[in-house]
């Protein structure tokens, strides 16, 4: 479809992977593939390839937290720092474009809801609270809980099946 010089009549939607970026699409009618996006029918719809940006490890806030220490808990940044995750560069560059591009006039924000700061939180403190208490590296966090609580509800024979210690939990 022809665009106008100064029209501004395309919505971005943007999703958080590429599968659900295409399903979107798919309802949409934005069937015309390019590198990084779909588009059509007044849409341009792209992904995040999980996330984008990562949030700094705690030593990236202050080097005296590379070392794990019950006196310096809890860890609550007051300013949050991040940085390009690995792979993600190019998405990222793809997602700028669109983003200025002069027929936009909106974002449609069709990703999850943005925890990743609590569950740093939640994650780092209690990680590192019950590892300095018992003496060895204990993972607590939101991920952890979820494998734990479906390894917990199934037959005892079945529990080696639970993926522990994986990035992102199956059942939740």
């Amino acid at each position: 479809m022809p665009k106008k010089e100064g029209d501004k009549n395309m919505k971005l939607v943007l999703a958080e992977k590429p599968f659900v970026a295409q399903s979107i699409a798919k309802v949409l009618g934005a069937n015309n593939r390019c590198d990084g996006y779909l588009e059509g029918n007044r849409y341009v719809v792209s992904w995040c390839v999980g996330h984008l940006v990562e949030l700094f490890e705690p030593e990236g806030y202050d080097e005296r937290y590379s070392k794990w220490n019950y006196d310096d808990l809890p860890i609550v940044p007051d300013v949050w720092k991040y940085r390009m995750s690995a792979g993600t560069r190019k998405q990222f560059g793809i997602l700028r474009q669109l983003m200025k591009r002069d027929d936009v006039e909106s974002l449609v924000c069709a990703t999850d809801a943005g925890r990743e700061r609590a569950d740093w939180i939640v994650g780092i403190n209690a990680t590192r609270l019950f590892s300095v208490l018992y003496g060895q590296t204990l993972n607590v966090g939101r991920v952890m809980t979820c494998i734990f609580r479906k390894n917990r509800a199934l037959a005892p024979h079945e529990r080696s099946a639970v993926p522990l210690g994986t990035d992102h939990c199956p059942v939740c």
